[in-house]
């Protein structure tokens, strides 16, 4: 197929998708997209300290400028934790239990990080002094 050929049958797909004929019997409303979008920020509030402790485990065999990088990042997922929580506590308009003991165990994967970061970091300053 040539590529004019080709450009012609994915316009004409394209329009065929979007005739009003298709969408007349499905009709989106905004709840339902709200509620899509709120189901997504509880799930994105679960997955942070799930990747944060994962990336700390791994860490624990990378060297220091990765731990310092990471250390950095899991500053700003520990500030994006608190905004969601925030978020998602407006739209429910109650604290789950769960949202809270979630946000906990994000912050005590931070500090966890924080002290492994400091642990290595005295461990270098050690090693470098004792060369010399």
């Amino acid at each position: 197929m040539n590529k004019q050929r080709k450009f012609g049958l994915a316009s004409g797909l394209l329009l065929s998708l979007s005739s009003p004929l298709l969408h007349a019997s499905v009709s989106y409303t905004p709840v339902v997209s709200q509620n899509y979008m709120f189901a997504l920020l509880q799930y994105t509030l679960f997955a942070f300290p799930i990747v944060a402790l994962l990336l700390v485990l791994w860490s624990r065999w990378k060297h220091l400028r990765f731990k310092q990088r990471l250390q950095t990042y899991l500053y700003a997922s520990a500030a994006m934790m608190l905004i969601l929580f925030v978020i998602v506590s407006q739209q429910s308009e109650t604290i789950s239990v769960w949202s809270v003991v979630v946000m906990i165990c994000h912050f005590i994967v931070v500090s966890l990080a924080y002290f492994l970061l400091k642990q290595h970091s005295n461990k270098v300053k050690n090693t470098l002094s004792g060369c010399w």
